[in-house]
């Protein structure tokens, strides 16, 4: 808890206990207390389960999650889980090389670039770079971009200027789902 937490200029990386996909653990960076403007910045996270995660709820909200390099993370690169409180959560000028690993779930990749879960409320997505490196051929669940849009009803998503690569061709470029699946 807290408010102005930083975390900037790291390199975090190998991070899973080795446990398959909804079971595993491992995250590069997480945010997960009712805090005020925090900012993770300037970080370069691979080869972690997740890469940055935030699970807050409440507070007055108005985190960044900015100029990050989130490569090869085996699930998720950014997830947005909790509810930000007043403002939003900010993810902009982030680039994330999305190459889920397939050993995670049985040998079909699942997982998302940047995502926003069933239980956030707001969030702002600017200027990034996504590139998708692989398609699920099982569970068709790899996107660049993930939106959920769950039982906590999802106030605001603004989007601007976001970039996709995919270096498969079958990769999906974004996946907006409702409560009902």
């Amino acid at each position: 808890t807290g408010t102005s937490n930083k975390a900037y200029l790291n390199i975090i990386h190998d991070i899973w206990d080795g446990l398959p996909y909804l079971s595993g653990h491992g995250i590069g960076i997480s945010l997960s207390s009712s805090c005020t403007t925090n900012e993770i910045y300037r970080n370069y996270i691979y080869n972690c389960y997740l890469g940055i995660v935030t699970t807050i709820t409440g507070g007055s909200g108005g985190d960044k999650i900015y100029h990050n390099l989130v490569k090869d993370s085996y699930i998720n690169g950014i997830d947005i889980i909790g509810d930000p409180g007043i403002d939003p959560i900010y993810v902009y000028n982030n680039t994330v090389i999305h190459n889920p690993n397939p050993a995670v779930n049985d040998g079909d990749p699942v997982g998302h670039g940047i995502s926003i879960q069933s239980n956030a409320k707001k969030a702002v997505w600017a200027n990034n770079i996504v590139e998708t490196k692989r398609h699920s051929t099982v569970t068709n669940n790899v996107q660049a971009y993930y939106i959920a849009d769950g039982s906590g009803g999802l106030i605001s998503l603004k989007t601007n200027n976001n970039l996709v690569y995919q270096s498969d061709s079958e990769a999906h470029i974004g996946k907006i789902i409702n409560s009902s699946g």
